[in-house]
């Protein structure tokens, strides 16, 4: 009789709490964080080096703003002038090439959860740089900003996979799942109903 109790209830558990629907966290299809954030550069880079083109510079001195992305986003523009008829190098002292200052105003990536999907995230992505360059008759003259934005949808298992310790800003925290209503309110309902079952059904058991 109390294993048929115990198996009563058991079964009664398992029917009213649902399973969840996973992701397969097989798939690395989705690009790195870092791959993600070297598009997004590249394609503002292509822009800024247009925008100088457009005032007759061939070569100029850059220095970056200090930001947690400065080396990082310093030598991708330069690497971005290879095989271009434009060239930045790292300024130096007593140097007499034009200079121009970078300022980074946003690149990060960071993760979003999904509504009703929490084994699923948001991964967004912005990189976003202005400045001011000393044009050829000497005076300083602002850029515009030049932004771009990614953003896609990505398994919560495959995280540690698109994550890159080496920069903190390719390796965003990622947000607890948010409790659906049924395990926010009804699942505990349902565990203590369940418990209190038990006893009583154990000292029904007993009494008789």
């Amino acid at each position: 009789m109390k294993r048929f109790i115990f198996l009563a209830v058991f079964c009664l558990t398992a029917i009213l709490l649902p399973g969840k629907t996973l992701v397969a966290s097989g798939d690395y299809s989705a690009p790195t964080n870092q791959e993600v954030l070297d598009s997004l550069v590249s394609s503002v880079s292509s822009d800024l080096i247009a925008n100088i083109l457009g005032h007759g510079i061939k070569a100029l001195d850059i220095s970056v703003e200090d930001n947690p992305a400065k080396n990082y986003i310093k030598q991708r523009i330069i690497m971005e002038t290879y095989c271009r008829p434009l060239s930045f190098f790292d300024k130096v002292p007593g140097s007499e090439r034009i200079p121009i200052e970078i300022i980074i105003n946003e690149c990060a990536v960071s993760f979003h959860n999904v509504s009703d999907q929490p084994d699923s995230l948001i991964r967004r992505a912005e990189v976003s740089i202005s400045g001011s360059v000393r044009t050829l008759d000497r005076g300083w003259h602002p850029l515009p900003v030049f932004k771009t934005l990614y953003e896609d949808k990505v398994a919560r298992d495959n995280v540690d996979a698109l994550q890159n310790n080496s920069f903190p800003f390719l390796n965003p925290n990622v947000p607890d799942p948010e409790l659906s209503f049924f395990e926010e309110f009804i699942e505990p309902i349902i565990l203590v109903s369940s418990a209190v079952l038990t006893v009583v059904l154990l000292f029904s058991v007993r009494s008789n």
